[in-house]
């Protein structure tokens, strides 16, 4: 039978209600994992940064078990515990501090199609895919070892450290386990339980049917289903295809990664352990491929621009619906003084980036937006033109699309990041959308009525409105470090809360 661990050690002698009180000042709510709400906290006296996690026995009777857990086994792929106190009942974790979860990276893999504004769903590289399950497998694997079964291995599980390595989170349904025996608990999350799990007679191979199912979303960027556990027939025939040969290469992957994802999802005796997927003749070829791919020592950064927006959308009060919380007047002008003063000088040094976006503006250690990812940039000839279609829409400028271009490419992709970074609104070219009413909205939302309606000014929008205009009439970088409202807005404190 499956056991529990029953206890955790304090690690201090204060008052509980005190442990976090006198050691950790609270930044914010990171979340709420099964149990538990999870924030972010600042050790007392220091910069160091951590998540704090408090679970119950009213919430779970077995509340301890994670802290003992994470206190008992240490890996590179999973989530680390610094400290731990338990008393009356609750039990205080305070762990490692990860960037962003697996789900919250693919959902940002939702991007509108350049013709239609449809959600399409840009998947990430082979080689990156294959390093994430290995990363995640290797983790899967030390755990069954150790005699330890997760559970509960879904995406919003699965953390990314500040390091950029992919691990486990959430232990809050983990279970030591002895070989040869069955566990009986039906816990976990549909659709990454396994089938047996319902029958309350499993084994630790239930955490590689998580992987399984974890792997075909990673990978096709969808929901899968067993096509037995649905009624809708449609529902079924959907789920069916999803594991075919032809949906896989639509998608431009190949039947070693279909197989690779049908063995981890198969009838539990024909499933292999977490060393058998480890040792997959496509995981073992794409993870180890060096061809095409240089690995580089960067400056560790704190959270991409994106992040910090995406970390802006709170529920409004009164209808819990999502709003912007946009930053101020003078944090938005100092962030793209910054940016600007990067591109002007990557552009006085003859290269120009092609693909600024939020996800590639990140933020030092410092507190300094900085620009990165520089895959698509290239060295330019002045009074030449580039002619590489190349960038992310809906930031790349139209003449990107006409391949015939100047470094005022990266002066158009900072305008649409003004236009997200000041709204929280995704600006798209209405001549570049094909519906009628998606064509309105953005032609709405660079009007001197909507920025006024967001508190934002004519100032403000004039220089949106002059970095997004016909390559002639744009600007240089230089241009755009000199607008009036930038000016303003970086060199005086005064009404810095408004942007006018």
């Amino acid at each position: 039978m499956a056991e529990r661990v029953s206890s955790v050690s304090a690690t201090t002698t204060v008052p509980r209600s005190l442990f976090i009180e006198e050691n950790y000042t609270i930044v914010k709510k990171l979340g709420k994992g099964q149990f538990g709400e999870v924030k972010e906290v600042l050790k007392t006296g220091t910069q160091q940064r951590f998540a704090w996690k408090q679970v119950t026995s009213e919430q779970d009777p077995y509340y301890e078990v994670e802290a003992q857990i994470l206190r008992d086994l240490h890996h590179d792929g999973i989530v680390s515990i610094v400290e731990a106190y338990s008393q009356d009942g609750v039990v205080d974790m305070v762990l490692e501090l990860c960037q962003k979860s697996l789900q919250f990276d693919m959902d940002s893999r939702l991007e509108p199609a350049p013709m239609t504004g449809k959600k399409q769903y840009m998947r990430p590289r082979s080689c990156d895919i294959a390093s994430t399950m290995e990363q995640l497998l290797a983790a899967v694997y030390f755990l069954h070892e150790n005699g330890v079964s997760h559970r509960d291995i879904k995406p919003d599980n699965v953390l990314m450290s500040v390091g950029g390595t992919w691990k486990l989170a959430d232990f809050g349904l983990a279970t030591r386990f002895n070989r040869g025996s069955y566990m009986t608990g039906e816990v976990g999350t549909q659709p990454f339980m396994a089938p047996e799990v319902e029958q309350r007679h499993y084994t630790e191979k239930c955490d590689i049917y998580s992987m399984g199912v974890l792997f075909i979303a990673l990978t096709i960027g969808k929901q899968w289903w067993r096509p037995e556990s649905l009624e809708d027939d449609e529902a079924k025939e959907q789920a069916k295809q999803i594991l075919t040969l032809k949906t896989w290469k639509e998608q431009e992957l190949s039947a070693g990664a279909l197989e690779f994802a049908k063995r981890m999802v198969s009838s539990e005796s024909e499933r292999g352990s977490a060393e058998d997927a480890l040792k997959n003749p496509w995981l073992q070829k794409l993870s180890s491929q060096a061809d095409g791919v240089v690995d580089m020592v960067l400056e560790l950064c704190q959270k991409s621009l994106q992040f910090d927006m995406d970390s802006r959308l709170e529920p409004a009060p009164m209808t819990g619906k999502k709003q912007y919380m946009r930053p101020r007047s003078c944090d938005i002008a100092s962030t793209m003084e910054q940016l600007l003063a990067a591109v002007y000088f990557l552009h006085e040094n003859g290269v120009s980036h092609r693909d600024i976006k939020p996800d590639n503006v990140l933020m030092s250690a410092s507190g300094t937006w900085k620009l990165a990812d520089f895959g698509l940039a290239t060295r330019f000839n002045r009074g030449s033109y580039m002619t590489g279609e190349v960038g992310t829409q809906p930031f790349m400028a139209p003449e990107v699309e006409q391949r015939h271009y100047t470094e005022k490419c990266d002066i158009y992709s900072m305008g649409v990041l003004f236009i997200a970074l000041a709204t929280g609104k995704q600006w798209w070219r209405p001549e570049s959308l094909e519906d009628k009413e998606a064509q309105e909205k953005a032609r709405q939302l660079l009007t001197l009525r909507t920025w006024k309606d967001l508190e934002l000014g004519h100032g403000a929008l004039e220089f949106a409105k002059r970095m997004v205009s016909l390559e002639s009439e744009r600007g240089s970088a230089e241009d755009a470090l000199k607008n009036p409202w930038l000016v303003q807005k970086v060199s005086s404190q005064a009404g810095c809360c408004a942007i006018s």
